[in-house]
C-alpha cells in the first residue's frame, strides 16, 4: 500500500475501478503492485481501491495521451477520456450528495448553467471544458463540513457559518493533488467571493475574480434559489433572476447576470 489514506476516502473494488478506467482488472491490480493506486484489502483478500487516486491515475494517462501526434485516433482518446473522468468526477460527487441531501444534483445543474453562460460568452473549448469540470467539484470541499451543519433546518450560527465557508480552501486542496485537475484550483477557492469586494475567503472584487468563478457563483445562486435548502423553500425562475438582477454589481458580475438571463430566454 504505501500511501496514507484519507478518513474521507472512499473505494472500489478492482472490477468497478477497471470499468471507470476502462482497463481489465489486471491492469488495475498492476497499479497497486506498482504503488499507483492507494488500496487496502478485505479481511477475504479483496482489493479495495481509492477513489480519490483513481483521479491521478488518469490525469497520468490524459497527459500521456497528450504526448502523442495528434491523430484521429488520439484525438478521439481525449474526448472518450473527457467523458471518463467527467464519470469519476460525479461518482465522488455522489459523496457529498449522501451528506447534504438538498445538494442532490445541484453541481450537475450549477455545470449545466454554468456551461451554458460559458457558450454565450463565446469563450474556447479549452476553457468552457475547465469551467465545466470546476462547476462540477465546485463543492467537493464540503465532504469535511459533515451533515450535521448541511442538514441543519434553520440558519447557521457564527460557528457554524465559519465551518462552511471553508470548504471553498479545502476543495482547491482536494484538487491541488490532481495533476489535471489544476485549472479549476482558483475556480473553486473563489466561486464565493463578491463583485464588491465583500466575499470569501481573500475578498477580491470585480475582475480580480477569475471569470470562470464569477460565471459559476452566478449558476449555482439561480440553482440554490430555483432549489431550495433547508431553511428556505425553492423559489421560481422568475424570482431567482429577479434576485440576480437586483445584486449584480454587488453580489455578482452584472455582465454574467445579463448573460445568463440571455441563455434562460432561449
Amino acid at each position: 500500500m504505501g500511501n496514507t489514506l484519507h478518513n474521507n476516502d472512499e473505494f472500489l473494488t478492482a472490477k468497478e475501478a477497471a470499468k471507470l478506467l476502462k482497463v481489465t482488472v489486471g491492469t488495475i491490480k498492476n497499479y497497486i503492485y506498482r504503488g499507483e493506486l492507494k488500496s487496502f484489502k478485505t479481511p477475504g483478500g479483496q482489493h479495495r481501491i481509492s477513489k480519490l487516486n483513481l483521479f491521478e491515475v488518469m490525469g497520468h494517462r490524459i497527459k500521456e495521451a497528450k504526448r502523442e501526434p495528434q491523430s484521429k485516433e488520439t484525438l478521439k482518446f481525449s474526448d472518450e477520456f473527457h467523458t471518463d473522468y467527467l464519470a469519476v468526477i460525479r461518482t465522488l460527487l455522489g459523496a457529498i450528495e449522501i451528506i447534504d441531501t438538498y445538494t442532490q444534483g445541484h453541481s450537475a445543474r450549477v455545470a449545466k448553467y454554468s456551461l451554458s453562460i460559458a457558450k454565450k460568452l463565446g469563450l474556447l473549448p479549452k476553457e468552457m471544458r475547465n469551467i465545466e469540470l470546476s462547476a462540477l467539484l465546485h463543492d467537493i470541499g464540503k465532504i469535511a463540513v459533515g451533515s450535521t451543519i448541511l442538514g441543519k433546518p434553520g440558519r447557521l450560527n457564527e460557528r457554524e457559518s465559519f465551518i462552511v465557508r471553508k470548504h471553498v480552501v479545502v476543495g482547491e486542496g482536494i484538487v491541488e493533488q490532481v495533476e489535471f485537475l489544476q485549472g479549476t484550483r482558483s475556480l473553486i477557492r473563489y466561486h464565493h467571493e463578491r463583485y464588491d469586494g465583500q466575499g470569501y475567503p481573500d475578498g477580491l472584487s470585480g475582475k480580480e475574480i477569475p471569470l470562470g468563478a464569477r460565471i459559476i457563483s452566478v449558476a449555482e445562486a439561480y440553482d440554490s434559489i430555483t432549489s431550495g435548502c433547508p431553511y428556505r423553500q425553492a423559489s421560481p425562475s422568475k424570482d431567482a433572476v429577479k434576485e440576480l438582477k437586483k445584486n449584480a454589481g454587488s453580489q455578482f458580475d452584472p455582465v454574467i447576470v445579463g448573460t445568463f438571463v440571455e441563455t434562460l430566454a432561449v
